[in-house]
This record gives structure tokens, sequence and C-alpha cells, in this order.
């Protein structure tokens, strides 16, 4: 099974971040998901709902005033300060996408096809 961190940033858009967590996670479920995720000091329950899914998250918390390239720069380091090299692939993604049926798992085996 491959490995993968996504990371990507929040802030009070909790409907389409659990939408996009879940469309990630039950639609590919051949791949180890471990998430990285900034939340920008959201005020609408966001960081509750993401907890209640129950997948191995990190949630770093912002000051409000990261937006989204201050938030994945915060993300980016943390993810570069874990143990990287036991992730097979790193996404970085909007939390406002809907994924399609093993989306990912197509990309993954065709980036795996190159090698």
């Amino acid at each position: 099974m491959k490995k993968a961190t996504v990371i990507f940033t929040c802030y009070n858009r909790k409907e389409k971040t659990v939408t996009c967590l879940k469309t990630l996670t039950q639609l590919n479920p051949n791949i180890d998901f471990s998430f990285i995720i900034v939340d920008d000091a959201s005020t609408d329950g966001t960081v509750e709902a993401v907890k209640q899914l129950g997948l191995d998250t990190k949630i770093l918390s912002g000051n409000g005033n990261l937006f989204w390239c201050g938030g994945m720069r915060v993300g980016i380091a943390e993810f570069l300060n874990s143990n990287p090299s036991d992730q097979d692939f790193c996404l970085l993604v909007n939390d406002d996408v809907k994924f399609k049926d093993r989306s990912i798992e197509a990309m993954f085996d065709r980036l795996a096809d190159r090698d």
C-alpha cells in the first residue's frame, strides 16, 4: 500500500474541508493517507469536524493571518521536519476539491510506471 501525506490550509470552510477529506480517503482506499492541516483560526467548527473523521491528522493552528500561501509554507515545513522518507508521496491540495473515484491511486500508478 502506498503512503501519502496530504498538506492543506483551511479557514471556515468546514463542509468543503470534510467533503475533501472524505472523497480523498473513501475513493482512494488503497492509499494510506496522513494529513498535515494548517487551520488558520477557523471559527466554524472545522477543526472539530476534521477530528471527528478519525483520520491520521496533525492539525497546526494559525493566527488568522497566514492565508493559503502562509499556511502551506507552515505545512510544508512541518512535513520536511518530520520523517518524510517513510512516505511515497506528498500532495498539496486545496480543501475545496472533490476527488473522483480512484483518481489519486491512478495518478500514483502512472508515476510508478515511469520508474
